[in-house]
Formats: structure tokens, sequence, C-alpha cells
């Protein structure tokens, strides 16, 4: 007489529970988008006082693109760059970098003391308000800011615009 066994394996299903604590997570929402046409008109910025006055004035603009300049913020310029132990410039020297900024394009001035960056370099708020704002700006008759790119694809004197820039 042949048996026939079978076994009979059972599982037992249990619920583990991993408990981890995360202590910090740090996240900076705060960023500023910088194009690569930037490369167009950082050559028409001589000045290493100038990019350092780019850079902090890309950290307090606002989400509109626009920065407020003013003697609290300028002096706010100045307390930064003691801190960091970086050489003063003069309040003057801070405005002439001001300039050299509008003449390569890097921003426009709207009214006293008030400067729109330019959008086509820099954005602060997200990708898709820029495409917008670009797609406006780009119309007939529209043109605000400078688009460092039209400006070299459209002009004969590419190389000579690439130095004088």
């Amino acid at each position: 007489m042949h048996l026939n066994r079978t076994a009979t394996l059972s599982t037992k299903k249990e619920k583990i529970t991993i408990d981890r604590t995360v202590e910090t997570v740090e996240v900076d929402l705060d960023f500023t988008q910088l194009y690569n046409c930037f490369f167009y008109l950082s050559m028409g910025i001589k000045s290493g006082s100038s990019f350092q006055i780019l850079f902090y004035l890309l950290r307090v603009m606002g989400k509109d693109n626009q920065v407020t300049v003013n003697k609290k913020m300028v002096e706010q310029f100045f307390d930064m760059s003691r801190q960091l132990g970086k050489k003063p410039i003069t309040e003057q020297s801070f405005y002439s970098c001001l300039k050299e900024l509008q003449k390569a394009g890097v921003m426009k001035k709207l009214c006293r003391g008030t400067y729109f960056m330019n959008p086509y370099a820099m954005w602060k708020d997200d990708g898709g308000k820029r495409k917008e704002y670009i797609k406006i700006d780009a119309g007939p008759g529209q043109t605000f800011a400078i688009n460092p790119i039209e400006l070299l694809l459209n002009s004969p004197d590419v190389e000579y615009l690439l130095e004088t820039m």
C-alpha cells in the first residue's frame, strides 16, 4: 500500500513598523534662474564690483524681476561685503556699477531706484511665467528687455558685438 503524503506549509504574517526620525531637512525655495544667454550680456561687464553687485541684486530682487535700490539696500550690501572681508567700494562706485549693468543690458531702469532685471538672462519666478513674459515681450513693438541671442543673430557684425558687449 502506497501512502500519499503531502506537506503543508503555513506562513505567519507579521506587521513590522520601522520608526526613523529625520532631524532636519533644509530646502532652499528662494532661487534665481540664470540662463545661458547671460554669457553674452556678461561680456559687457568689465568690473568685478559690478558682478558682485549684480549677484547681490539677483538675491534681493522680487519675483516680478524688479529690484528697488535705496539707501538702506546699499548699506546692507556694504555690511555684507564687510562681513565677508571684501574690500569696500564707495557709494559713487556702487551707482557707477549700476550704470555699467544697464549698459550691458543686464537690467533696465524703470523709474527712480527701481530696476527690471533682464528676463531673457535671469528670472526669479517659475519658468512658465518667464515664457509668458517673453512671448509678450517678443511681440512687435513690445520689446522691453534686450534679448542677447536676437541681438547676435540679427546682426551682420556678430563678432564685433561679442567684443563690445
